[in-house]
């Protein structure tokens, strides 16, 4: 490599350090040299040599030298440079054991400096996990054919053997080029994805190619929300040197940094004059600019709200469940391909107009919507105590909402932004069950127009107030602060604030209807629990409905469910 940078002399004299006080790690168990010689062969057929010695290429594969045979090494390095087999073989049987000499080599490599790269903490961090997956990589190509047990010796197992490991060969060699490289050159940082990206560049081979891809990309991040970076210019990738100043904030940007024109110049590499808030102020905003344009968030945002804020379509989500008849079932009773057809139904019909949907699907969790609130810290005196679970938990109480996003995507509306909507999601998919069934029932009572049934239908004609009540609550604070989001997010400068205002949006809807209190909360359980069990038969039969709501009503007298 070129000359050493000013960093590397004090960070090899802290390591040294650091390396001695850890002490010297168990000696390599791979590929030990077998110091017996050789032993002659006798009276032993063709067919039998063939048989034994399929299974000692096997035992090599995995690691061991065997009793046939042996690596050779030279005098100026300590990897292998050829196989010695045993002379009184067959020669027939020494030709097709010395067709491994490539692949066991490579192997060698591979086991014996990964070796060295999992103990040795003189190696940097990024080096040793890439060595790492190289030999679980490695392992995932060579156990199917270690631990094979049969073959057929009719078809000379050897040959068979050799025609299974040529096709993985050109993989091996290529993990054996990445694993040597990071050993010798002792390779740092960026400096080990800077190798990664330039044998993917350079590669011809689709295959060989996607080997070094998927490496590349298992270790290769750059967090969005990180508070700061620490940056050197020689450790960079070389890839991204132009696009330092950025990546103090985000990375994977492309040509993004071209056209947001910020990537004129290089960072001084060094690093203590780096003033990493001063770069976030200057940059974040074009970096915003630029990343809203890139990913149409605007327009994600907007379809991520209209879904699972303002519940659009809910009306046509219930009626697709209903017509599953799985809405107020038991959730053991409702099977993944109902759930599947039900999701498929909504969210392609929603996409059509709110592409950006197409990133949900529908879900079932583990807890109620209500067990949820109490444990999110968004609304107040809750208790500390998990709440007594129902009898038994129906699907209209477990369904929610699963979001898979594109990775740049997820930087501007990440997971837990979705979290905190899919609540009010789930809130407003109960309210409107219970209206739909109360709706239902008034209706079959109506068109009975039996007197008998006149107490009935002002019970449900009360209840319907009280949950309608409840929904125009929410749905004119979700409304004005989906507007109040829009308006601030014009003036949105940076990338956290962004964050901040989609996460305020849920903590303004609920204090605006009142749901930050944990009695309103409580008393929207109960309405709702009452009806979804109840279902619409129950609302017009159930000899206990009068009794249960006039509990309710109680309560609401007595605690002050609601103002």
């Amino acid at each position: 490599m070129a000359s050493k940078p000013m960093w590397w002399a004090p960070r090899a004299d802290i390591v040294a350090k650091r390396f001695a006080f850890l002490g010297a790690y168990p000696p390599c168990p791979w590929y030990r040299p077998l110091k017996d010689e050789f032993v002659a062969m006798t009276n032993v057929t063709p067919e039998e040599q063939e048989h034994f010695m399929n299974d000692e290429v096997r035992m090599f594969l995995a690691g061991y030298e065997t009793e046939n045979i042996r690596f050779t090494y030279g005098q100026d390095s300590p990897c292998p440079v050829g196989l010695k087999v045993n002379p009184s073989l067959d020669p027939f049987m020494r030709s097709a054991v010395e067709r491994f000499k490539k692949v066991f080599i490579d192997i060698w490599r591979i086991r014996v400096y990964g070796y060295a790269l999992k103990h040795d903490y003189s190696f940097s961090l990024t080096a040793r996990a890439v060595a790492e997956e190289v030999v679980k990589r490695l392992n995932r190509l060579l156990c199917p054919l270690i631990e094979a047990e049969t073959y057929d010796l009719a078809d000379y197992g050897l040959n068979t053997l050799s025609r299974s490991v040529g096709a993985i060969q050109t993989s091996v060699k290529v993990y054996a080029s990445v694993i040597a490289a990071l050993k010798e050159e002792h390779l740092i940082g960026g400096q080990v994805l800077t190798l990664l990206y330039n044998m993917k560049v350079k590669v011809v081979v689709e295959k060989d190619m996607r080997d070094l891809q998927e490496i590349f990309e298992q270790h290769f991040f750059f967090r969005l929300d990180s508070s700061g970076y620490v940056l050197v210019e020689d450790l960079c990738p070389a890839f991204l040197s132009d696009l330092l100043p950025s990546i103090a904030k985000c990375g994977d940007y492309n040509s993004m940094m071209d056209s947001a024109r910020i990537n004129e110049g290089k960072i001084t590499a060094d690093w203590s004059k780096l003033d990493v808030r001063e770069i976030e102020r200057e940059k974040s905003a074009v970096v915003l600019r630029q990343l809203c344009a890139t990913i149409s968030f605007d327009s994600a945002i907007r379809d991520c709200m209209a879904l699972l804020l303002e519940a659009v379509d809910i009306d046509i989500l219930l009626r697709t469940c209903q017509a599953e008849s799985i809405l107020t079932r038991p959730i053991e009773e409702v099977s993944k391909q109902q759930l599947r057809r039900v999701s498929e139904s909504f969210i392609k019909g929603m996409a059509r107009k709110f592409p950006f949907v197409s990133n949900f699907k529908l879900s079932s969790v583990d807890e109620c919507v209500f067990e949820m609130l109490r444990t999110s810290l968004l609304v107040n005196d809750a208790p500390s105590e998990p709440l007594d679970a129902n009898n038994e938990k129906l699907f209209i109480d477990l369904l929610s909402l699963t979001y898979s996003p594109p990775a740049k995507i997820e930087k501007l509306i990440p997971v837990c932004v979705v979290d905190m909507y899919s609540l009010v999601f789930r809130l407003s998919l109960l309210l409107n069950t219970a209206i739909m069934y109360l709706s239902e029932g008034i209706f079959e009572i109506g068109l009975a127009r039996d007197p008998a049934n006149a107490h009935r239908a002002c019970i449900l004609s009360s209840l319907y107030r009280n949950v309608v009540d409840l929904t125009i609550n929410l749905t004119n604070a979700i409304a004005g602060a989906v507007t109040n989001f829009a308006s601030q997010m014009a003036k949105g400068e940076s990338i956290d604030e962004v964050l901040k205002l989609q996460k305020d949006v849920v903590s303004q809807i609920l204090a605006e209807s009142g749901l930050n209190q944990w009695r309103k909360v409580t008393y929207l359980k109960r309405l709702v629990d009452l009806v979804s069990r109840l279902g619409v038969e129950g609302l017009l039969q159930s000899p206990t409905l009068s009794e249960e709501y006039y509990v309710i009503l109680e309560d609401v007298e007595s605690m002050q469910l609601v103002e």
